[in-house]
């Protein structure tokens, strides 16, 4: 049984890729149990990231739908900042899909799966204020911070730095989200409705 990083491309674009599996005799090639094993091994941090990806999924769109949905004095502003964090969101989909490739599985294909991964109700109210929605994206962000944190916990211990990497940056932007959600819910904010 071999245990291998695999580090590719120039040092601006370096990935790597970690490898588990038996040599089949001296030809140095992976038998087809190899990609069993490495699935097997990557089981957890498979599932972190699925897991991940479904909740970051619904908080890009929960996000959006309120940006549609508040109002007040200063909604430009708000709405501004809103699509900003959408963003940010989005922009992780990409990369994490492409994490779980690499680990050996596939992304999301279908809305069901990301019914059966949901770990969360919705919110379909359409009668909340922007207050509450402001102060419902902090819960959220907070939420999805902690639990990148455990993703991340995991990734250390997996030795799949650059997993560890792309976390480390998505926990500092989910964090400063989580931030600016309770600065603005507090009372001296108060230019929302």
């Amino acid at each position: 049984m071999i245990n291998h990083v695999i580090h590719t491309g120039d040092s601006a674009t370096q990935h790597s890729t970690r490898i588990t599996g038996d040599l089949d005799g001296d030809e140095g090639f992976f038998t087809a149990n190899a990609a069993a094993d490495n699935l097997a091994d990557n089981a957890e941090m498979i599932t972190a990231f699925h897991e991940i990806l479904m909740d970051v999924f619904k908080l890009y769109l929960k996000t959006q739908s309120f940006s549609w949905h508040m109002s007040g004095p200063d909604i430009i502003i708000y709405q501004k900042i809103l699509n900003e964090h959408t963003e940010q969101m989005f922009a992780m989909i990409g990369p994490i899909a492409d994490r779980l490739r690499t680990l050996g599985s596939t992304s999301t294909n279908a809305i069901a799966h990301i019914t059966q991964l949901q770990r969360e109700l919705d919110n379909d109210s359409s009668t909340k204020r922007s207050d509450d929605m402001l102060m419902e994206l902090h819960q959220d962000n907070s939420i999805l911070s902690a639990r990148l944190h455990r993703a991340h916990q995991i990734f250390n211990h997996q030795m799949d730095f650059e997993s560890v990497h792309l976390l480390d940056s998505w926990i500092d932007q989910t964090r400063e989200r989580s931030w600016f959600f309770l600065r603005a819910t507090r009372p001296g904010n108060k230019r929302i409705n």
